[in-house]
């Protein structure tokens, strides 16, 4: 996706045909070495992904991701966990959620986002 055109023709040609194709197998790598939750890819619309705008987008945001989490890294220590009981509840309507979802833009990527 570095090169615009190439890139582009890539994403708008091959990307949806051969994602399809190769998506289930994909998603169990990422999962490895347990397997996905069940109908995950139905249950997430995670196919998604490879609609154009989404699939040059998340290309995007994987060109910074390794130096990103480099610096994070050292950071690990200062996580900490809450049991679900003691975790705020969350306010949903019949639609979506009240809470954001995970960073998915390369400025929040850079950090800016945290």
């Amino acid at each position: 996706m570095a090169t615009p055109l190439i890139g582009d023709l890539f994403n708008a040609t091959l990307v949806g045909p051969v994602g399809r194709g190769k998506f289930a197998e994909g998603v169990a790598s990422t999962f490895r070495p347990k397997t996905p939750p069940p109908r995950y890819i139905e249950r997430t619309d995670a196919m998604l992904l490879l609609r154009p705008a989404e699939f040059k987008a998340n290309a995007e945001d994987l060109v910074d991701l390794k130096a990103y989490l480099k610096r994070q890294a050292p950071r690990y220590g200062e996580i900490r966990f809450r049991p679900r009981s003691s975790r705020p509840t969350r306010t949903t309507s019949s639609r979506r959620s009240s809470t954001r979802g995970p960073c998915t833009t390369r400025s929040a990527a850079r950090g800016s986002w945290f």
